[in-house]
């Protein structure tokens, strides 16, 4: 298979990304991609000079490792490995012979961290010399809650210029915001904002680049779609950028050109002690010339690859959104000129569609109870980046709902093929957490590595059964804080004895009184092939009184509760799961309207969250 690919496009299972020339004088190659063998391929390079260029290899878009630097020749194959994909492979520009990463002095004793959610929300934080930090987000720029970090950067022990005012690095680093942010640096002491420029960096300190800013009196702000590192120091663009290295990719370049129109504007400004930042004609055709090469160089081909291939769907979407906002910091659209209506979000639209259709035939087809996640994550920036469809919300939770169906089918199969194939002796009942619908349309659904999906109680050599005929209500409650997310579910079982003669193997669990409390505290820890947990019992007045070890197995990636406790009393209480360092882990809360499921799509699991199951009796 011979695979011709466009600017900056990209192919499963190996991803092809080009990085516009630092020098319009540069001519590039053309490249193709070779299946040779299954997980094996080739790079079949040609050009006038392969010897200006090297290939870059990453797995996330972001940490690019050396593959091969290309022969000073016409023509040139490299092997590559297929074998995990995404792969993603990039020509670039040699650049210096080693990469420029900074040495950040980063200030934690500073930092500031608080949640932000949905409704956006602004977190402030201030360096030792004053020096403050307001990052601002607007309503929607977020899918779910997400805990932010502003930490002040001190100073950068390698920066290879002079000038350094300040900075900040925001986390989670690569979040990516589906609308535009504002961070305002605001120097402690009088300054002249025209003196000053913007330059971003990624991860800890990896490829600096110029940032287009906005100067006010008071302040240099900054538009921004992804978290990273944002500083500013004295000087103008050119002056920083002859300092960097050549821009990687269309988006940098355009932040090059970009600042150097900028930056000729705020010389004339400072020529003139009234003078303001106003653009020639000249200038702002140029500033639309560099966004319409990042739009038919970037984004229009990776929108185009986007419609079948869901692994660049996201980040194509992304490019989409920052690229808009760039054009609306440069006040360079009209009114009712939209990203919406561009050739580019039409196929990114119907790319989301064809993903959610994708992700429920999977579901069907792998018994891959996760791709529900999935379809609710797709509907959900289908929802704001573009809407086109009022109903692609409700189309996409009655997926959801076959798909849980599906697998609720499937898992009993397996755990029933478990129990006969194993000597069970008892008819085993379970309760199936991780995938279950109930009459008011409440769903959870948990994941990451080590995540149960199948609990097995040992104790003296026997097994206990709890068997449970019903468990119909249930209530997904958002706390104030998502470092713990619960769920509180309505049980009835079915109490049953042990045969004549045989001790109960559950004994060991004290009865209750009607008005006490049970906790069950589960801890994981990850192992292979087993993994284990450890459970305590508190009475009613938090004392400890029992503990001991379950072990399970791993059937799949939904969690799972099986053979649970025979018990004669009809009050349980409460049992609290709480389940320890699950990386990587997604809570979804699943509601009837797609529009509050979303409010805490992919929250993260963190290091302590509990679910609580609350017991209410049999009726008679």
């Amino acid at each position: 298979m011979k695979l011709l690919l466009p600017l900056c496009a990209g192919m499963v299972p190996g991803f092809l990304l080009w990085t516009l020339p630092a020098a319009a004088s540069v001519s590039w190659p053309s490249l193709n991609l070779h299946w040779t063998a299954v997980g094996q391929g080739e790079l079949h390079l040609s050009g006038d000079d392969l010897g200006s260029f090297v290939i870059q290899r990453s797995q996330n878009l972001q940490d690019w490792e050396w593959l091969a630097d290309l022969p000073a020749t016409h023509s040139a194959v490299v092997p590559v490995s297929l074998a995990e994909p995404p792969v993603f492979f990039r020509l670039a520009l040699p650049g210096p012979a080693t990469e420029l990463v900074l040495d950040l002095l980063l200030d934690p004793a500073r930092a500031a961290a608080g949640p932000i959610d949905r409704e956006g929300g602004v977190l402030e934080a201030v360096d030792a010399v004053g020096n403050r930090f307001r990052l601002t987000l607007p309503p929607e720029a977020l899918l779910s809650p997400e805990t932010i970090t502003l930490t002040p950067i001190e100073g950068i022990a390698n920066l290879p210029f002079t000038g350094f005012l300040a900075g900040v690095d925001l986390a989670p680093d690569g979040l990516r915001l589906l609308r535009p942010a504002t961070l305002e640096i605001i120097p402690a002491a009088a300054f002249d904002p025209f003196l000053y420029s913007g330059f971003a960096y990624e991860g800890e300190g990896r490829n600096p680049h110029l940032l287009p800013i906005q100067r006010t009196e008071t302040s240099l702000d900054f538009t921004l779609m992804r978290f990273s590192g944002f500083c500013a120091a004295e000087g103008t663009g050119e002056e920083i950028q002859s300092n960097l290295p050549p821009p990687r990719c269309t988006r940098e370049w355009a932040y090059r050109e970009i600042s150097a129109i900028i930056d000729a504007a705020v010389r004339r400004a400072l020529q003139d002690p009234d003078g303001e930042v106003d653009y020639t004609p000249e200038e702002e055709a140029a500033m639309n010339a560099v966004i319409e090469t990042w739009y038919t160089g970037t984004i229009l081909p990776w929108a185009e690859q986007a419609l079948t291939n869901e692994a660049i769907l996201r980040q194509a979407t992304r490019e989409l959104l920052e690229w808009d906002a760039v054009r609306h910091m440069l006040d360079l659209i009209e009114e009712d000129d939209s990203y919406t209506d561009t050739t580019a979000a039409l196929l990114l639209a119907e790319g989301y569609l064809n993903a959610i259709d994708n992700a429920y035939d999977r579901c069907v087809s792998l018994g891959n109870p996760m791709e529900t996640q999935l379809i609710l994550g797709y509907a959900a920036e289908y929802q704001l980046a573009f809407d086109f469809d009022p109903h692609v919300a409700d189309d996409a939770m009655e997926q959801v709902r076959r798909c849980v169906q599906f697998e609720l089918t499937f898992h009993t199969q397996l755990l029933q093929d478990y129990s006969a194939n194993n000597d069970v002796r008892n008819e085993v009942e379970f309760l199936a957490v991780g995938v279950k619908l109930v009459p008011d349309e409440t769903l959870l659904i948990l994941e990451g590595a080590g995540l149960l999906s199948y609990l097995h109680f040992h104790h003296h050599e026997r097994d206990c059964h709890w068997d449970p005929d019903s468990w119909f209500t249930a209530t997904a409650e958002r706390e104030d804080s998502w470092n713990e997310a619960r769920m509180t579910l309505g049980l009835n079982y079915t109490p049953s004895s042990p045969p004549p003669g045989d001790p109960d193997p559950c004994a060991f669990i004290p009865p209750l009184e009607p008005d006490e409390n049970m906790l069950i505290h589960l801890y994981l820890e990850l192992g292979e092939p087993r993994e284990i947990v450890t459970w305590e019992c508190y009475d009613g007045d938090g004392d400890l009184y029992n503990s001991g070890v379950f072990d399970f197995f791993p059937l799949g990636r939904t969690l799972f509760l099986w053979a649970n406790f025979e018990r004669y009393h009809q009050e349980l209480g409460d049992f609290h799961y709480i389940i320890d360092n699950i990386t990587p882990g997604q809570v979804v809360f699943a509601e009837k309207h797609v529009d509050r499921v979303l409010e805490v799509f992919s929250a993260p699991l963190h290091e302590e969250t509990v679910l609580t199951l609350h017991h209410t009796p049999a009726a008679d």
